[in-house]
């Protein structure tokens, strides 16, 4: 009997951490989806491409109804064995001036290999979408919509969706120094865009740490 009793409390465990995983990041998806065109998303404009260095500026709209406009500088680098991009997103203010320090990318970093995208996203980078903050959601979607080549209002419902999926899951799936992992497959990365513009709630998997998840947009 004992030993039954642990086996049920074990999957009704199981079933509440899926619901506190998933359940406000479908609500989020909703009302990210619900907005009509909020002003045509994010905005990308490639300004250098070298081999191992590319350059953008970019605008993200907030919910306050303006616009927050960014530097991004993209970078190849190597990490335990494996080549990557690491890349900062710094606010740009209204003169023009590049802020000195990144608001998003401070110690994150991707890579494609031939199943789909990794994604890294450090400790420090975690802190700050952790605050939700409207120019940091704004920073969190250019770095996803140029790392995945989203833009427009798919980029900024998939950013918002993602932080919050993200967020809500971190205890459950962090590694042990405070980073957290996502893996997108070239599936699902495909399916994105379409499901974006589909009416009602549409299904993608999205790896959290070594769990597949199902999120919906």
């Amino acid at each position: 009997m004992g030993k039954r009793m642990t086996n049920v409390l074990s999957v009704l465990l199981a079933v509440l951490l899926v619901s506190v995983t998933f359940v406000p990041a479908v609500n989020a998806y909703s009302e990210e989806k619900a907005m009509e065109s909020p002003m045509e998303g994010i905005k990308i404009e490639k300004i250098t491409e070298q081999e191992n260095i590319k350059e953008y500026y970019a605008t993200a709209p907030l919910k306050n109804g303006t616009e927050q406009k960014f530097f991004v500088k993209q970078w190849k680098t190597e990490v335990d064995g494996k080549d990557v991009w690491k890349f900062g997103v710094y606010e740009v203010d209204s003169k023009g001036v590049v802020a000195s320090q990144a608001t998003f990318g401070r110690d994150s970093y991707y890579w494609w290999d031939s199943s789909g995208i990794h994604m890294h996203f450090g400790p420090i980078d975690m802190a700050a979408l952790s605050t939700m903050s409207p120019t940091i959601i704004g920073a969190f979607g250019v770095w996803l919509g140029i790392a995945i080549g989203l833009s427009g209002g798919v980029a900024a419902i998939f950013a918002g969706v993602l932080a919050t999926a993200v967020i809500i899951s971190y205890w459950f799936y962090r590694n042990a120094d405070g980073s957290i992992d996502v893996f997108l497959s070239n599936t699902t990365v495909a399916l994105i865009p379409i499901y974006a513009i589909l009416p009602g709630p549409q299904p993608i998997i999205v790896r959290l740490g070594t769990h597949d998840v199902i999120l919906t947009i």
